[in-house]
């Protein structure tokens, strides 16, 4: 069931706020079932190397697809580099 849902991403940079915004749009078939925002920013400590770090802020899925788009999402996330999700909402 997994590979019949389509992830669509849609990226911005937000220059002045020195951040990356993802657009997630979950599809399954023709039927749209969710939007997820997520934020990411580097998190920058004076003795230890940055933290690229995500969090959400919005999230609208059907919720008998909650499980299946959300691990599509954190494998995405994992992928480009994310070391800490908040927790979505």
């Amino acid at each position: 069931m997994e590979h019949e849902i389509e992830m669509k991403v849609l990226p911005t940079f937000i220059e002045n706020e020195c951040k990356i915004v993802f657009c997630f749009r979950f599809i399954k078939g023709k039927i749209h079932i969710g939007d997820v925002i997520i934020d990411t920013y580097v998190e920058k400590f004076k003795k230890k190397k940055p933290l690229t770090i995500a969090y959400c802020s919005k999230m609208q899925i059907l919720e008998e697809y909650k499980t299946i788009t959300m691990k599509k999402l954190y494998d995405f996330l994992k992928i480009i580099g994310i070391q800490s999700i908040s927790s979505i909402k």
